[in-house]
């Protein structure tokens, strides 16, 4: 939001979070903008677009309804906890003609944007194979990060969802078959339902087989340093290139 702000390119016409210290520092950043209390009460400010940011549980019915109400949409990842709720907010998207983003952000950094222009080009040659990694060393911050119900998942569909979009964007959509594996503590995650709160050591691995046979591996691990990187491999399994991205 202080983003959208300092570039000037944009009104920031109201506000509503349930959260009161939240709705304090937005309306600091943006001192004329009405703070309301729902969705309702935003939608009904004839606005051109919203930024949804709440919880991933609702992010697909509240883009819903924005796209229905007829204004455009930027929605922070995931997009929904399923693909039956995804294809529900491109059909809204679709059914109102209005424009629909997703926060998969990476896609436009520096870096990202080159790697894709090599590969694009050839200049790698035939890239047989991708590995991607992700590490938190915060984790999440919120309760309901933990609650499946309200998230969707873990790490994979928090951190690894950018990875897994990056390695689809960059191969133009090659994936064709999808497994995953889950960790906790060192130990594999076979089922949900124990009741036990995951906090501060949890990876999952997520990898996908492109029609020429390599696998893309995606990882998000938790704890360790903020960093993100990436190794992309020759059909002899000789890494081509690496660049790494960290948080300082």
């Amino acid at each position: 939001m202080s983003g959208l702000a300092a570039e000037g390119i944009t009104e920031i016409a109201g506000i509503s979070d349930v959260a009161a210290d939240a709705c304090a520092k937005a309306a600091a950043i943006a001192p004329d903008a009405v703070v309301v209390a729902s969705l309702d009460d935003l939608l009904a400010l004839d606005l051109d677009g919203i930024v949804i940011a709440t919880p991933s549980a609702q992010h697909a019915a509240q883009a819903s309804a924005a796209l229905e109400s007829g204004v455009a949409v930027f929605c922070q990842k995931p997009l929904g906890r399923s693909s039956d709720e995804v294809r529900q907010v491109i059909a809204a998207a679709r059914s109102a003609n209005r424009l629909l983003c997703v926060d998969l952000s990476y896609r436009f950094t520096r870096g990202l944007q080159e790697i894709h222009s090599l590969i694009r080009s050839g200049a790698l040659g035939r890239v047989y194979a991708a590995e991607l990694t992700f590490h938190n060393a915060y984790g999440p911050d919120k309760d309901w990060f933990y609650n499946r119900a309200l998230s969707g998942g873990g790490c994979l569909i928090d951190l690894g969802v950018h990875l897994v979009d990056l390695a689809l964007w960059i191969f133009d959509q090659p994936a064709v078959s999808v497994s995953s594996r889950l960790f906790a503590g060192g130990r594999p995650l076979e089922r949900a339902g124990s009741g036990r709160r995951l906090r501060c050591d949890a990876s999952g691995f997520c990898g996908r087989r492109h029609r020429a046979g390599g696998v893309f591996l995606a990882a998000a691990r938790r704890p360790g340093r903020n960093h993100r990187g990436g190794v992309l491999w020759n059909p002899r399994g000789r890494a081509l290139e690496e660049h790494q991205w960290l948080l300082l």
